[in-house]
Formats: structure tokens, sequence, C-alpha cells
């Protein structure tokens, strides 16, 4: 009679538990390294997506710029008439923006006196006030979203004295 050889039976617990402390390792680590690019902004999409300016109906937002202190619009008018702009309000920014603008004509309008989060992207609403020919006051709402930049711009007062060798 032939004798069996017992062999012992292989310990699969032990196999997956060093199989799961193996892997799980680079498991734990790659969760680290995602988690530490995440907390300095890699993965803030906000930052790679253009933005935006647009206008509601008549007028039109060509380009724009945003700074901590102030925020720069190119707007176009295509009413058909002239106008008088006799406001432009932006959250954030405590000053306005005037002007006169033909019929076709782009002009640029900056707002002062902006007070804007450099850590954050800019998404507001603002208005531009304006007056037509028939003398009626007229709001149109845009939407600007973008980056805000670093402004090196500083408000200058200047003094003029009359000249007395005349």
């Amino acid at each position: 009679m032939k004798r069996q050889i017992h062999k012992p039976t292989p310990n699969h617990g032990q196999t997956a538990l060093e199989y799961l402390v193996t892997y799980g390792w680079a498991v734990v680590i790659i969760l680290i390294v995602f988690g530490v690019a995440y907390y300095q902004g890699v993965f803030d999409l906000a930052k790679y997506v253009p933005g935006t300016c647009t206008l509601e109906r008549e007028l039109g937002c060509l380009d724009y710029k945003i700074t901590n202190n102030y925020v720069e619009l190119s707007i176009v008018n295509r009413l058909g008439e002239d106008i008088a702009v006799s406001g432009i309000t932006i959250p954030g920014c405590n000053g306005t923006a005037s002007g006169m603008m033909a019929r076709g004509e782009r002009n640029a309008f900056r707002v002062m006196g902006c007070t804007l989060d450099l850590t954050r992207r800019y998404r507001d609403q603002f208005i531009i006030t304006y007056i037509g020919k028939s003398g009626i006051t007229h709001k149109e709402q845009g939407t600007l979203d973008g980056t805000i930049h670093t402004s090196t711009a500083v408000a200058k007062t200047l003094l003029f004295q009359q000249n007395s060798a005349s």
C-alpha cells in the first residue's frame, strides 16, 4: 500500500494580507501626494478655464482686465445712437466710470477703488447705466468671470500753482 504524503494546504489568508500590505502602502502614498497637490491648488480647474465678460443686450463687452485695485472693461456701443454712460457699478469696487460713446464706438472704462482678493477667481454681475437720445436712463446687466491679477497702479494727486512770473 502506498503511503500518501500529506501536503500542507496553502495559507490563502496570509497571502492576501501580504498583498494588501504591500500595495496598501503604495495607495497611501499616492493619496498623500494627491492630497498635498489639491491643497497647493494644482487641481483648481478654474485657473485653467478662460474668463468671460458678457452683456445682456445692445452693449457688448469685448475685453476686460481684473486687478486687485481696478477693473477695466472694453465696451462697444451697438445701440445705433450715441449714448452717455453715467456709471458702471462693479461689486467689490467703490468707484465708478462714465463717458460718452458714439454709435459703434469702442471705449475702455476703468473702475477704480477695488479691493478684490487675489487668491480667488472673480465671478459677479455688474451694471452699466446709460442715457440715450430720448433722455431715459437705462441699465444693462453684465457678467464678469476671470482671474484677478496684481496691480501696481497707484493713485496720484497733482497740485497746480499759478505762475506769478507774468
